[in-house]
């Protein structure tokens, strides 16, 4: 394998850009400092900030800085402030009253970029008109506890059926082993899939969760390039490169959905309102792509919003005792602890039961 060296004619440029770019950075970090700021946590590196201080246990890392420097306090990811704090009442304070309108901007990243729409989904958008607007369709039409009622019908049929398909392969076969945990995972984004797309037409063995599922891994993963914007010039590990791809498979996919039901309203068909899904729903409201909401169009906006309420509905439980009993999660230095009695735990859904119907 050979290995080129950049030539002059781009290297040079680069590196002047790139102490340009520190320039800057120093100078932004320099201005701010005179204005008053909670403590920063020491250990601060130049450019990197304090992410080699960041392994292992982040909650005991935090929880030891608050100690040391009182409970709240800054650090540094790469060029990014972020403020920690450590107290129920100071958290209180930052997200109510006159203080709320300074935290729900979110950093931005490279997943958010490519799979938000360019920021038309809202929860990820910056806060501004677009966001106030995006949140009211979206809790006063998509999530209100009278639509989620009358879609309560798809989750018990679709619970119903995935039953019958175990039923069914057990008198076919006489005995058979099912995987609970992909079988609940088929569950869940059948009847997911249906209150946003409409019953019936998802087909988990098409590739629905292939492509839903980097969705979730790609949210959650912290690079290089997201602490220091200039290195996503070199696109380490290929990862924008897999984000662009996993962009372009989930926007296929809903670009799908969403022809399905513009042929079907432009065919006249009348369905009936409790019949109507997320997407019909979007449709009445931004009036079939004729609507626009500060630039954003009509088909963006519907397949970002349902891709927020896609994720809204799958990702997560919370997770309680039966006595509503606080976990036991005391550790001990043995090699197996092996409890007397059995954990018993309950998953409750984050949204109101309607969602999951008899789930």
């Amino acid at each position: 394998m050979e290995f080129l060296l950049p030539s002059p004619i781009i290297l040079i440029p680069s590196i002047f850009i790139f102490f340009l770019y520190l320039c800057c950075i120093c100078r932004k970090t320099t201005t701010t400092t005179n204005k008053k700021v909670p403590p920063e946590a020491g250990g601060r590196r130049p450019l990197i900030g304090h992410l080699p201080l960041l392994h292992g246990h982040m909650g005991r890392l935090l929880g030891a800085l608050a100690d040391k420097h009182g409970p709240i306090f800054t650090i540094r990811l790469g060029v990014h402030r972020v403020l920690v704090v450590s107290k129920p009442e100071i958290a209180k304070e930052c997200l109510s009253g006159v203080n709320d309108n300074a935290f729900p901007n979110r950093p931005k990243s490279i997943a958010i970029d490519h799979l938000s729409y360019n920021y038309a989904n809202f929860a990820l958008s910056p806060y501004g008109p677009y966001w106030r607007e995006m949140r009211k369709i979206t809790v006063l039409e998509l999530l209100s506890n009278h639509r989620l009622a009358m879609r309560s019908h798809v989750c018990e049929s679709e619970v119903k059926n995935s039953v019958k398909e175990v039923n069914n392969k057990w008198v076919k076969e006489g005995s058979c082993l099912v995987e609970m945990k992909r079988w609940m995972e088929d569950i869940t984004l059948k009847l997911t899939a249906g209150v946003i797309a409409g019953n019936g037409r998802i087909n988990v063995d098409d590739g629905f969760w292939e492509v839903f599922k980097p969705f979730f891994d790609l949210m959650g993963t912290f690079t290089v390039a997201d602490a220091i914007p200039f290195f996503r010039w070199f696109d380490f590990r290929g990862y924008e490169k897999e984000v662009k791809k996993t962009a372009k498979k989930m926007d296929d996919l809903l670009q799908e959905w969403l022809n399905e039901h513009k042929r079907r309203k432009k065919s006249d068909d009348q369905v009936a309102e409790a019949e109507k899904d997320f997407m019909d729903v979007m449709l009445e409201i931004l009036d079939c792509g004729t609507n626009k909401i500060l630039n954003f169009d009509a088909d963006t906006i519907n397949k970002a919003t349902c891709v927020f309420t896609l994720a809204s509905l799958i990702h997560a439980f919370e997770i309680a005792m039966p006595s509503n009993e606080p976990i036991d999660m005391t550790e001990s230095l043995r090699f197996n602890n092996v409890k007397e009695m059995p954990l018993q735990v309950l998953l409750t859904p984050r949204l109101p039961s309607e969602v999951y119907g008899c789930l």
